[in-house]
């Protein structure tokens, strides 16, 4: 998701006042082998790997796991998905 939406959805939570029925958690990151439990092997290596300085070099990568307009590669890819990861892990067990 592109970080823009994240801190759209994010302002619609506090301008609705969402955040006063919610609770709300600092997830841990997520490691790779927790990862690899709901992704393949190649995805999490890939997004370990790549990054805006070498992006080129994943070409054949980024159109396989459908990486680019949509799921942009930005600085800091792989821990943000770390992070939103280790939330939905800690989510599905509250």
């Amino acid at each position: 998701m592109k970080p823009h939406r994240i801190r759209m959805a994010h302002n619609l939570v506090l301008n609705y006042g969402l955040y006063r029925k919610m609770e709300v958690y600092r997830p841990h990151k997520a490691v790779a082998d927790e990862m690899t439990r709901f992704h393949s092997d190649e995805y999490v290596k890939f997004i370990q790997n790549v990054g805006p300085d070498n992006i080129m070099e994943f070409n054949k990568q980024m159109q396989r796991f459908n990486v680019g307009e949509d799921c942009p590669v930005f600085e800091g890819v792989y821990e943000f998905c770390q992070i939103s990861a280790g939330g939905s892990l800690a989510g599905a067990v509250k």
